[in-house]
C-alpha cells in the first residue's frame, strides 16, 4: 500500500511530510485534493470490515489508526510472521492445490 501511494505521490501528505498550507488558497485546493486521492487509493486497497477504520477527514489518520491495528510490535509476533512467509510451501496436492490458492494465502500471511 505505502508503494502504491508513493508511486502516485500521495505518500506526502500519509506520512505528513506534506502540510496542508495555511494561506495559499490554490495550494490548500491541491493539498486537499490529493488528501482527497490518498484516502480514495486506501480505501480501495483495504476491505469491507477495515473501511469502519476510514471515517477520518484526513488520510493521515486513517493511516495512523489502521496501522495501529495492524502492525505487530513484539519481536515474537515479526519471527512468528516471518517463519510463517519463510515455510509456507507450495504443496498441488492439497484440497485447493491451485497456484492462485497458494499465493492468496501467502498474501493473506503477509497482510
Amino acid at each position: 500500500m505505502k508503494m502504491q501511494l508513493i508511486r502516485k505521490d500521495l505518500w506526502g501528505i500519509v506520512n505528513r511530510e506534506v502540510t496542508r498550507p495555511i494561506s495559499n488558497v490554490r495550494a490548500q485546493t491541491a493539498w486537499d485534493r490529493k488528501n482527497t486521492l490518498a484516502i480514495a487509493e486506501i480505501g480501495l486497497h483495504i476491505t469491507q470490515s477495515q473501511r469502519v477504520h476510514t471515517e477520518f477527514e484526513f488520510a493521515a489518520d486513517i493511516w495512523d489508526r489502521l496501522r495501529e491495528i495492524h502492525q505487530s510490535g513484539s519481536f515474537g509476533d515479526r519471527f512468528d510472521l516471518n517463519h510463517r512467509l519463510w515455510t509456507t510451501k507450495y504443496d498441488p496436492d492439497t484440497e485447493s492445490g491451485t497456484l492462485q490458492s497458494h499465493i492468496n494465502g501467502m498474501m493473506d500471511i503477509a497482510q
